[in-house]
């Protein structure tokens, strides 16, 4: 679960205490709007998995997630299958393609 947590985040703070709580396995990322050495340890001692500062894009939070919760989200070239059929674009031509029938080329 992510959640959003501001300066004065005291329903963030409590929402990650009460997950926490009843829901120990959960994993919660909280996203900070302001980045702070104090904020940080507040959230992490309200029971937050992760801590990402303001400035964390998709691809941070994708990467905690991935780390924190293995399978959670999909590695995008993971398991990924390229089939391409016979003479297709991107396929390679015989040799003969591009001669002319019966003389050089």
């Amino acid at each position: 679960m992510v959640v959003q947590v501001s300066a004065a985040g005291d329903g963030a703070l409590a929402l990650i205490e009460k997950i926490r709580r009843h829901w120990n396995p959960l994993v919660v990322v909280a996203i900070a709007n302001d980045a702070s050495e104090r904020g940080e340890l507040t959230v992490r001692r309200a029971g937050a998995t992760a801590y990402l500062g303001p400035s964390a894009d998709v691809e941070v939070l994708e990467s905690v997630l991935r780390q924190a919760v293995p399978g959670a989200i999909p590695d995008p070239l993971e398991n990924v299958e390229v089939k391409v059929r016979k003479g297709e674009p991107g396929t390679k031509k015989s040799k003969n393609t591009n001669r002319r029938h019966g003389g050089a080329g």
